[in-house]
């Protein structure tokens, strides 16, 4: 049996290319103050026309990098039916989503706290496979002021 009909009918076929996911995530740095809560701030950005469902989110800490972190806080967003069940409602972000997670750093310096995030993103009833990605976000711990005026406010 010769390889060249195979070898032919796959140069033949066009390769399919996987669409490019529109979403992005942003996460910028943070600057906090020894004994005052912070928080660090993940934006999932949803372009106009599309969304992501809630239900298929998480912000997870995977190392804290010496910080301590609350469970992530999602905004509330907004009830659709649900493609694969119309008679059921499904929790969904039309709009760029901030997600928060705080924290109180006990003592100054620089962290880097490994996150990962998880969202599935969608257009009408077609959507993108879920996606997970690591984010180390930089946190800059300052003294604070020892100044007693400051402390009264």
């Amino acid at each position: 049996m010769s390889l060249f009909p195979l070898l032919a009918l796959s140069l033949s076929v066009p390769h399919v290319q996987a669409a490019k996911n529109p979403f992005r995530v942003e996460a910028p740095g943070v600057d906090a103050v020894v004994d005052k809560e912070a928080a660090v701030k993940v934006t999932v950005v949803v372009p106009k026309g599309f969304h992501v469902y809630r239900d298929m989110m998480y912000l997870k800490v995977l190392d804290g990098n010496g910080l301590t972190f609350s469970e992530a806080v999602f905004p509330q967003g907004v009830f659709q039916p649900d493609p694969a069940d119309p008679e059921g409602l499904r929790e969904q972000y039309d709009e760029s989503v901030q997600i928060s997670a705080a924290f109180t750093p006990s003592k100054p310096g620089t962290y880097a706290p490994l996150f990962e995030i998880r969202y599935q993103g969608c257009k009408a009833s077609l959507c993108y496979m879920p996606k997970k990605e690591e984010l180390i976000i930089t946190v800059e711990v300052g003294a604070g002021s020892t100044d007693a005026g400051d402390q009264q406010k």
